[in-house]
């Protein structure tokens, strides 16, 4: 049994964070992919595959959307199984196709090939040993105080699983337990800097009540973030030398942000227009300042007639702001300096 797991689409998701051209472009790209996914998945010859949820990002998918998806399933032939996650809201299934096999609450169960695939939803659970099980569902099987937690050890506990297919967390895990092949194979696109690095699906071999699970890197952006610590350099060219080198494992296609943290000089000049022009071959690129002031405190104290110093002096003295007088300092000098503050 060869099955093609993935989860968390999220189709009709709007990224309003990137300008109206980038928003343009990762559409289009994305329901491409979609297409090619289904396309790959009937020409290497995949049995089933599964959605595990978040199909849709909500119920205002457009009937355009809908028919692409619904066109894809229908070439694909054999057989789609879907189970809805948190974001699915009820949508029109007068598009949907007969190979599009939805598992619920009423219908429980689907079986290919002597491989039974359950809803998690299911009220009852009956396994039969002599096949192959599968469980499908979308929840948080880690964190018990989510509203869409999951307690996947009582289930297994009960039951005998071969491979529980899971959606609902957008990055890939793998786990085994009793026995058992446990996966989020992660959002099929990334959908902001909140969801970084690859994505894609799994490709599961399931035979003999043993799965083999390999991750297929799938969508051709990557959302990256990378920290750049300038503290100690003071020109254009020691600075684009180090965002260089943080950036190394980045590719043209990818969606970038350079954080630059550490210390500079009050003469420093970091030319941060500049800087960001110079990424433009990235699909899109931003930098974000979060480096701090570097103020020399003894300097101070020791200038004549300064409200730098005389602020200095209360705060030190302060019996009330003991945990905070390193932050309540830095930022005071800042701003008596006509700085932005590094908050």
């Amino acid at each position: 049994m060869k099955i093609l797991h993935t989860a968390d689409l999220h189709l009709g998701t709007k990224n309003l964070k990137l300008p109206l051209q980038k928003q343009r472009i990762m559409k289009e790209e994305e329901l491409a992919l979609l297409q090619q996914l289904f396309e790959r998945a009937k020409t290497e010859s995949f049995d089933v595959i599964i959605i595990a949820g978040d199909l849709f990002h909500s119920k205002n998918v457009s009937r355009k959307l809908e028919k692409l998806f619904f066109d894809c399933v229908k070439n694909f032939e054999k057989p789609v199984i879907y189970l809805s996650g948190n974001h699915d809201e009820k949508f029109d299934l007068s598009l949907s196709a007969s190979n599009f096999i939805i598992l619920d609450e009423n219908n429980q169960k689907f079986e290919i090939d002597e491989t039974m695939f359950w809803s998690a939803k299911a009220s009852q659970i009956e396994i039969d040993m002599t096949k192959q099980n599968v469980l499908i569902a979308h929840g948080d099987i880690y964190n018990n105080t989510s509203r869409d937690y999951i307690d996947i050890n009582k289930i297994l506990s009960k039951n005998k699983f071969d491979y529980v297919a899971l959606g609902h967390i957008h990055a890939f895990k793998e786990e085994k337990r009793a026995g058992c092949s446990i996966c989020y194979p992660g959002s099929l696109f990334s959908n902001g800097f909140d969801e970084l690095g690859d994505k894609g699906y799994l490709e599961v071999s399931l035979s003999s009540h043993k799965a083999e699970v390999k991750f297929i890197n799938f969508a051709k952006r990557r959302y990256q973030i990378k920290e750049c610590d300038i503290t100690g350099l003071s020109s254009f060219s020691t600075i684009k030398n180090a965002i260089d080198k943080t950036l190394k494992d980045c590719t043209n296609n990818d969606l970038v942000r350079v954080i630059l943290t550490g210390y500079f000089d009050e003469n420093t000049d970091k030319f941060l227009s500049s800087l960001e022009e110079s990424y433009s071959n990235f699909f899109y690129f931003e930098l974000q300042d979060k480096s701090k002031l570097k103020i020399d405190f003894d300097k101070i104290r020791n200038e004549k007639l300064s409200f730098k110093a005389e602020f200095l002096t209360i705060v030190e003295h302060s019996q009330e702001l003991d945990d905070d007088k390193n932050k309540i300092m830095q930022l005071g000098i800042e701003a008596l300096k006509g700085d932005d503050l590094s908050i």
